[in-house]
C-alpha cells in the first residue's frame, strides 16, 4: 500500500529558519532544511511506534523533488 507523503513549508522564529516537514498519516518522519551555502539537508526521525517506516520509493522521490522545487521558489525574487 502506498502511503501519501505530504510536504509542508514552515518557519520557526525560534530557530530563524524555513524548513520543510515531510509527514505521512499525520506523523512527521523527516525535516529538510537549507544550509547557508544553499544545499539541502534532511533529518529522518524514527517512528513514534519504534517500528521501521516504509514508503514507496517513487512517492518518496516525488516528495523530495517537490521539497527541492518549493525551496528553489522561495529563493527566487518576487
Amino acid at each position: 500500500m502506498k502511503k501519501k507523503i505530504e510536504v509542508a513549508i514552515l518557519s520557526d522564529v525560534d530557530r530563524d529558519i524555513i524548513y520543510a516537514e515531510l509527514s505521512s498519516d499525520k506523523e512527521q518522519f523527516a525535516e529538510v532544511t537549507q544550509d547557508e551555502d544553499g544545499s539541502l539537508s534532511i533529518a529522518i526521525h524514527p517512528a513514534q511506534s519504534g517500528e521501521p517506516q516504509r514508503f514507496d520509493l517513487n512517492e518518496l522521490e516525488k516528495a523530495l523533488a517537490e521539497t527541492r522545487t518549493r525551496f528553489q521558489k522561495l529563493d527566487q525574487p518576487q
